[in-house]
């Protein structure tokens, strides 16, 4: 029993220590932008710069149309897992938070061509001379997502 109990709190401990930084800095970013709906979905909009020449991706104006319908379904999810992480702070619920973060990007990369899912892999928001500050933390290049989807495991 005893021993039960200790790998218990191991596992406990490692899951709310593995990238607890990444996972802070991430969430605390995110918060400011959960105030309403509105600035969430607007926030996530102008991170991808559609309509400048320093577009993360060149989207069609069929994909762009899905984006404000699918950000606002993803405020909702989001603020209720950080909503429930903020309240228990525990494993279960960083783990609950990063599973709807990750189903977030995933549910972003969905929607984009085999061309553009590899243009987005390759994008380096850093070489933009008029780059975008929020897109990385309200987007996620594969190595992060990668990283996310190990610890969901």
């Amino acid at each position: 029993m005893k021993k039960i109990t200790l790998l218990f709190l191991f596992i406990s401990f490692s899951a709310l220590s593995q990238s607890n930084g990444d996972f802070n800095g991430r969430t605390r970013f995110i918060l400011k932008y959960l105030t309403t709906q509105s600035l969430y979905t607007t926030a996530k909009i102008n991170a991808l710069r559609l309509n400048d020449e320093n577009a993360v991706i060149k989207m069609t104006d069929e994909q762009k149309g899905k984006l404000p319908v699918m950000f606002d379904r993803q405020y909702g999810e989001l603020t209720t897992a950080f909503a429930n992480h903020k309240e228990k702070n525990n494993a279960a619920s960083k783990l609950a938070m990063i599973k709807v973060l990750v189903q977030h990007e995933d549910e972003f990369r969905a929607l984009l061509t085999e061309e553009q899912k590899i243009y987005y892999s390759t994008y380096d928001n850093s070489k933009v001379s008029n780059r975008s500050p929020d897109f990385p933390f309200l987007f996620m290049s594969d190595k992060e997502l990668m990283g996310w989807k190990k610890e969901l495991l």
